[in-house]
């Protein structure tokens, strides 16, 4: 509840070392606040995570460490069940830790998961889990704990918050959003999901 005053003379300290890939770019911060001694509750990103799904023309990418908000899935369900649509990829945490997340998280996402590739009439949904080689020979998981979602080459919304009801609502969340205003951040949003999955693909 502080009020902040503006600092006179700041200047941004981004580090020499590192090109800023977007510059002049709109951005946004959305909250999740749940309800309680006196806040008012927000639910702001889940309704960035809406408008970003309905937006989507020809890609969605998706890399998430829980996917198990019916929500969220009615909504890629309607974009798969449209004649045109985007290809959708979800890159996603296969193997829960523990009893309690295997049941609230695993087994929703598996409930999830069945329902989209019912919808999925057009062949144009991919989920994937990341794994990388062990010294061995033998695949080993990767555990993905990234949250973000990429909208063609025009929007990237990455913060803390999972694709589940506990996001939702229950938790305190922040994620932001860069939607390109130009040709420059087009190509620099479009780089980053190229970037993304060559990671994954080792390439």
């Amino acid at each position: 509840g502080d009020t902040l005053l503006p600092l006179d003379g700041a200047q941004a300290q981004w580090p020499d070392f590192i090109a800023p890939a977007l510059r002049d770019c709109p951005v946004a911060i959305a909250r999740t606040v749940p309800p309680g001694f006196g806040r008012r509750r927000r639910h702001e990103t889940a309704k960035l995570t809406d408008d970003a799904i309905l937006a989507a023309r020809t890609s969605l990418y998706i890399e998430t460490q829980y996917l198990a908000s019916f929500r969220v899935a009615r909504r890629l369900e309607a974009s798969l069940r449209r004649d045109e649509g985007p290809e959708i990829l979800i890159v996603v945490t296969r193997t829960s830790r523990g009893m309690v997340e295997r049941i609230v998280m695993e087994y929703n996402r598996n409930r999830l998961l069945r329902r989209l590739r019912r919808a999925d009439r057009h062949g144009r949904l991919r989920v994937m889990c990341a794994s990388t080689r062990a010294a061995d020979g033998s695949r080993k998981e990767v555990l993905v704990h990234a949250k973000i979602i990429i909208v063609d080459d025009t929007f990237v919304r990455i913060g803390s918050s999972n694709l589940n009801n506990r996001s939702e609502g229950l938790d305190t969340e922040c994620d932001l959003g860069f939607e390109a205003a130009q040709a420059s951040h087009r190509q620099a949003i479009g780089t980053l999901r190229n970037d993304l999955l060559a990671e994954h693909l080792g390439t």
